[in-house]
């Protein structure tokens, strides 16, 4: 199934280079002008949004095309068309949704993410048969299976008055030349090294001494001082001779999981008198239509921005580490407490690893005096100058050309959440499926003069991997 998944996304990659390279060239060219241009030169269209604008396109074309039989009126067929696709590029170019989110499309209204885990057959050390090793949203937790090696067997268990435990190990022979540890969840007790001239095994310890025989793993430890406290748990950690033990070689099975995302219907509608606008135009010079649109797209852009950042801080995990505070502790000058800032974010990128095992923080949403303050640590640099002034959510720069800074006004002004993007949905910790993009009605003219126009949006979103966010609030 991974494999399918895999070439799947591969047949998606190649046919969206294909419209990017081959149909909409000149098109993207454009987008691509814009976009630097809004950006005051400083960034390029990255190649997941130009995946996104040129599927966009694509759908949409498609969709004209099934349409043609809608009523006409003075617009002709192919003006709207061309009014439909810059609708598409305008809403693909201001929307932040491609920098903290990955965008593929839906082929159906309903659609299915899958999480694939490699699942245990086998009991082995501190692994039972059962366990997830390697979690599509957790990776890799570190257990020992396929090799030689057997890490946390239990062995015995304290009661506070035994001194001597026997018993024997699951695996045998041990293997020559390796080391064997027992010890507690905390703490080495006993160590020995499997000798190939001796059939035993010597272990030793402070006020603690045993021994293993090579060939059937029995074993006896003797403590001088029953071991304490009652209950506490003692593990071997040793190496066999894996072809000899058929119980302890690794068995996998691939257990596939899929949960659903559902395409959310967005519908923006308008009236107006058609001498009004023709007014308008004359003392504008500008096509009014094509502005009232351009208004419409940005209500309809600017919520699903909104949407997509509410459901990460919605399902992003607390920081467990102390508030970093706006106002530097006693005796810290303001210099070195706003560039520990950057120290902050990467301990909380480090948290983020240690929950996936395969994600690192790549991008901070956060709110506007939070900006603030990130704004003011040397290495960011500012997406954005005075003059722009900002509808909504906004990519605001980057810092320490790690973590690219994303501001909504639309949350807690001190509030933070650091998340990873990946290149595909399987690498990704949210996803946006456009199952019919933003679409654009022609214009319908009734008889006492008004107009309407109407736009729509499908679109689905899903938070697919929570342990790749991390939020927070800063102090006081």
């Amino acid at each position: 199934m991974a494999n399918v998944l895999e070439e799947k996304l591969k047949q998606k990659q190649v046919f969206c280079e294909h419209l990017i390279r081959n149909v909409y060239n000149r098109r993207i060219g454009k987008a691509q002008e814009l976009y630097k241009h809004f950006n005051r030169g400083k960034r390029e269209m990255s190649d997941d949004r130009k995946r996104q604008l040129a599927m966009n396109l694509h759908i949409t074309e498609e969709l004209l095309k099934k349409k043609r039989t809608m009523e006409k009126t003075y617009f002709d067929d192919a003006l709207f068309a061309q009014i439909a696709l810059d609708v598409v590029t305008a809403a693909n170019i201001s929307s932040i949704i491609p920098e903290i989110a990955t965008v593929e499309p839906m082929e159906r209204r309903r659609a299915e993410v899958y999480y694939m885990n490699l699942v245990s057959e086998t009991t082995k050390g501190s692994i039972t048969a059962g366990d997830t090793i390697i979690s599509a949203k957790t990776g890799y937790r570190g257990q020992k299976l396929s090799g030689q090696r057997v890490e946390g067997e239990t062995i015995f268990t304290g009661d506070g008055s035994t001194r001597t435990f026997t018993g024997t190990l699951v695996g045998k022979p041990l293997a020559d030349g390796s080391t064997v540890k027992v010890r507690t969840s905390t703490s080495t007790v006993l160590i020995g090294t499997v000798d190939p001239a001796s059939a035993t095994i010597t272990l030793t310890g402070t006020n603690v001494s045993g021994t293993i025989t090579k060939s059937t793993g029995a074993f006896s430890i003797t403590f001088t001082t029953a071991p304490w406290p009652d209950g506490i748990k003692y593990y071997v950690d040793y190496s066999v001779v894996i072809d000899r033990n058929s119980s302890l070689q690794g068995k996998v099975k691939f257990q596939l999981t899929s949960e659903m995302m559902y395409a959310e219907k967005y519908l923006l509608e308008t009236e107006y008198i058609l001498d009004a606008l023709y007014d308008y135009e004359k003392v504008r010079g500008e096509d009014s239509r094509s502005e009232i649109i351009a208004l419409m797209t940005s209500q309809i852009v600017g919520e699903q921005d909104q949407t997509v950042i509410d459901m990460i801080f919605d399902g992003a995990t607390e920081t467990s580490r102390d508030p970093y505070p706006l106002t530097p502790p006693t005796n810290i000058q303001w210099f070195f407490h706003k560039e520990y800032l950057k120290e902050y974010f990467g301990n909380i990128s480090s948290d983020i690893l240690a929950a996936t095992r395969r994600a690192v923080g790549n991008i901070i949403i956060c709110g506007t005096d939070a900006l603030s303050r990130i704004q003011t640590v040397t290495g960011f640099e500012s997406y954005t100058s005075e003059s722009d002034i900002p509808s909504g959510p906004f990519v605001a720069g980057v810092l320490g050309n790690q973590f690219k800074i994303v501001c909504s006004p639309n949350v807690d002004p001190k509030a933070w959440c650091m998340g990873f993007k990946g290149q595909s949905y399987l690498q990704s910790g949210f996803l946006v499926g456009d199952y019919m993009p933003l679409f654009t009605t022609p214009t319908l003219i009734h008889a006492d003069t008004t107009a309407e126009v109407g736009l729509a949006y499908l679109r689905g979103f899903k938070m697919i991997n929570p342990y790749m966010y991390i939020k927070g609030v800063f102090g006081a």
